[in-house]
């Protein structure tokens, strides 16, 4: 499984949203069906078994909250989300750095396939910071995870466009990368060490930041 530029942890995206006055610009908060359900909805959060806003009936928050979207007391709802995580221990992003010491590990969280996660360093629409806390949480739960990080200046938007355009100046390197890591996960024969290494050793250490 791979994954591109994501969003993992939906509740620090849009107090980085917010931060920069582009929450209610954004299809995010309606696409999840409103704060109420981020937690619910945030791999991040599910993974390291936070979940500490999930909702007794998503169903109901669901329905209610398409009607409230625009309300004054949505709109205030928002604003005490975005106050509270702003200053919470689920805090928006931050640059991740040599000094994070990981987690003490967990139990296995399920059958997963291995999971790549992609990120461009150039990307302010998405922090590279949103894969790197998932990795964190993927590799605290003892499930395989490898995080490589673009160091090249390509945009949030740029990582897709580049790899669907076959005429675009880095779609040759994406692409190739991709065809490596899909072919080493799907090798049932490598170990997870063995498939680390076969990562590392094929991968540009000038272009990619390998983080596992």
């Amino acid at each position: 499984m791979i994954g591109l530029g994501g969003v993992y942890d939906i509740g620090s995206h849009y107090v980085f949203e917010w931060k920069r006055g582009v929450e209610n610009l954004s299809t995010m908060k309606p696409a999840m069906g409103g704060p109420s359900l981020f937690d619910s909805l945030s791999p991040t959060i599910l993974i390291s078994n936070k979940g500490h806003r999930l909702p007794s009936q998503p169903s109901a928050s669901l329905s209610s909250s398409s009607s409230s979207f625009g309300s004054t007391r949505q709109m205030s709802e928002d604003r005490n989300f975005s106050l509270s995580h702003s200053t919470s221990s689920c805090e928006t992003y931050s640059t991740p750095s040599s000094e994070d010491k990981p987690k003490e590990k967990g139990e296995p969280v399920g059958n997963f396939p291995p999971i790549f996660l992609v990120h461009g360093e150039a990307d302010k629409t998405v922090p590279w910071a949103s894969s790197y806390e998932f990795h964190k949480s993927l590799t605290t739960a003892q499930h395989y995870s490898v995080f490589l990080l673009l160091r090249l200046p390509i945009t949030h938007s740029g990582l897709i466009i580049d790899m669907m355009n076959q005429r675009a100046k880095h779609h040759r390197l994406l692409v190739d990368q991709l065809v490596r890591l899909m072919t080493n996960g799907s090798d049932q024969s490598h170990d997870h060490e063995t498939m680390t290494k076969q990562i590392i050793s094929s991968t540009d250490q000038l272009t990619w930041r390998v983080f596992t």
